[in-house]
């Protein structure tokens, strides 16, 4: 994750993914052992009965761990991740965020030092996923961008009074166009959608990018697609302002 290059870079974005794997029991007791409880048995005895339960139309098991940054990387978004186990397998759910400002509660930083904070839950991931890599998953990448350095040139233009199917409405002639959503087929890096909203602050535009993406949680790697994706996006539908510099 590298720092940030100067002050006209746009913030890192927060990032969602999404994806499922076989059970791992072994990684399911690491991250139940952080979470404060008891790791499940593995004995035949409650293999079988927790198979039992989930026909039986049991609610599926879930945790949730949370690694925090260190305090001198300069990136400060944290890592949530959500587990539900079932007899088919671990869905995951990951979240990269900003970190609150405020210190986090006691019992959250004892998770994180549990696992050895953010940098601790990716090398557990990387340690115990590595069978079954790669591993390609659902993702959500949302950012905003500042109107003071760029513009885009798709947004806050008259709509079309034909195009808008609203060419016998006095409505038409007001209205500009505030939010567009592009739908990429074959997408570059397996970008699949693009939305961009105007935001009504009228200081930045909100962006959001729809993925299918190879997550990789080595050292250093983790969030490297979603910074790329920012980067594709930025380029493909904005410019940048004339009296900004990066």
């Amino acid at each position: 994750m590298a720092p940030n290059a100067g002050p006209n870079v746009t913030p890192r974005p927060t990032v969602f993914a999404s994806f499922k794997t076989p059970l791992i029991q072994s990684l399911w007791d690491i991250l139940a052992g952080a979470a404060g409880e008891s790791p499940a048995s593995t004995d035949s005895t409650a293999v079988q009965e927790a198979g039992d339960a989930t026909a039986a139309g049991a609610p599926a098991q879930e945790l949730f761990v949370l690694g925090l940054p260190a305090s001198d990387n300069a990136d400060q978004r944290l890592l949530r991740l959500s587990v539900e186990k079932d007899t088919s397998g671990l869905f995951f759910r990951l979240e990269a965020r900003p970190k609150p400002a405020e210190p986090p509660p006691v019992e959250i930083e004892a998770i994180s030092q549990r696992l050895g904070g953010i940098a601790g839950l990716l090398g557990i991931l990387d340690r115990e996923l590595a069978s079954t890599k790669p591993i390609s998953g659902d993702c959500l990448i949302a950012f905003h961008v500042a109107k003071s350095q760029w513009d885009c040139r798709h947004l806050g233009i008259p709509a079309n009074p034909v195009t808008s199917g609203m060419s016998e409405s006095s409505l038409a002639s007001a209205i500009s166009i505030q939010s567009i959503a592009f739908d990429l087929a074959n997408g570059v890096s397996g970008l699949k959608k693009v939305i961009i909203n105007s935001n009504d602050d009228g200081k930045q535009y909100d962006v959001y990018c729809q993925s299918s993406s190879l997550l990789s949680f080595a050292a250093g790697d983790f969030l490297a697609f979603a910074s790329d994706l920012q980067a594709l996006a930025l380029k493909g539908f904005f410019s940048r302002l004339e009296n900004t510099h990066a």
